[in-house]
């Protein structure tokens, strides 16, 4: 006898038509809006150049012209406490981006509306990992046990027990982070930070690169350093999908707000609220479905934004070929009106001399 409630093979089928296949790591926020399927690091104007370079930005002498960039390593600011070196990377979406300079006045005067964002799944292979918030007492305690080990290690006088700890605690020490619930601000976590642990930093082909955030009149020197590779690339502006995004949901939320209110005063006389739920659900999902067609719409926008771009080159091309044909056509002309007149001089010469006096 089947112990399943009634309808449970439909709700199944239901669930079935629409499942969500895609791996965690390459989810996008069309599947899920607060995920990404990269992770950026965000810097500023001046910076974005010297990493494609292969520079460090302690060190802008010219080197030579590749295709690999660098991100340096540091200690994060204001760690006084913390010694290891990482490279920080962002999984927030990049309608998300621009909260980052509204929320800490130093990206702001940096102007960090500039990324450089790769694969999750290429970076988790590369031992990219997720930073660990925990609480303040918690992260103290780590600390000591890492400080009193490192000290046996160097006073040689650590058992393998111990070795083997400290081993793994020099893995896990570098992605604490407090998590500062007594701030004023709360601390960090929205940051969504992952961390690659290394003394120098990461050296990645230009290749590796999925998408650039930038100004417009920016984009044009980054194309010069990737050359080739800018082809396979999408420039973003995040600040434009931060200020879309919210907009967006600054209006929806009133029209939820209006519906919901107008649910809560129908149960009031009489409708089953089961029903009513299923209309909220039907209108979420309503809502939800016009969301997606404006992400939709504004990806298909930079989508076409570059095949303008194009074809204006193109064009450009095509302006120049033709100015350079007709100055080449002018220049044949007047070359065959001098050849002409000399000729008629020579003629005229020649009648000249012919003359009795």
């Amino acid at each position: 006898m089947s112990l399943r409630p009634p309808g449970y093979h439909d709700d199944y089928e239901h669930w079935n038509n629409n499942f969500i296949s895609t791996p965690t790591f390459d989810l996008s926020p069309i599947e899920k809006p607060d995920m990404s399927p990269f992770l950026i690091h965000m810097t500023g104007k001046k910076e974005i150049l010297s990493i494609l370079q292969g520079k460090s930005i302690n060190d802008l002498d010219d080197v030579e012209e590749s295709d690999w960039g660098f991100l340096e390593s540091c200690i994060p600011e204001n760690k006084s406490d913390y010694k290891a070196k990482v490279v920080c990377f962002t999984e927030s979406p990049t309608f998300a981006l621009d909260f980052f300079r509204r929320r800490k006045k130093t990206r702001w005067v940096k102007d960090q509306r500039f990324g450089l964002g790769f694969s999750k799944a290429s970076l988790v292979r590369a031992g990219v990992r997720p930073v660990i918030y925990l609480d303040q007492p918690m992260i103290q305690k780590i600390n000591k046990i890492f400080n009193d080990l490192e000290r046996q290690e160097q006073e040689k006088n650590i058992d393998q027990a111990s070795e083997e700890l400290l081993d793994l605690v020099r893995k896990f020490y570098p992605l604490v982070f407090p998590i500062l619930e007594s701030n004023r601000f709360q601390g960090f976590m929205w940051e969504r930070e992952w961390r690659m642990v290394s003394e120098t930093g990461f050296s990645f082909k230009h290749s590796d690169l999925r998408i650039i955030c930038c100004p417009e009149e920016e984009q044009g020197a980054i194309e010069d350093i990737l050359q080739v590779n800018k082809d396979h690339i999408q420039f973003v502006r995040s600040w434009q999908e931060y200020n879309d995004v919210t907009d967006f949901l600054n209006r929806q939320s009133k029209i939820w707000e209006e519906k919901n209110s107008s649910i809560k005063f129908k149960k009031t006389i009489g409708e089953p609220a089961s029903v009513q739920l299923q209309k909220l659900l039907d209108e979420y999902q309503s809502t939800l479905k016009t969301l997606k067609e404006r992400q939709d719409f504004i990806a298909s926008l930079q989508e076409e934004h570059e095949m303008l771009k194009e074809q204006i080159f193109k064009i450009n091309q095509g302006i120049l070929d033709c100015q350079r044909q007709i100055e080449e056509e002018n220049l044949r002309k007047r070359d065959q009106s001098r050849i002409a007149l000399d000729t008629l001089q020579g003629v005229q010469d020649s009648l000249d001399w012919d003359i009795p006096f």
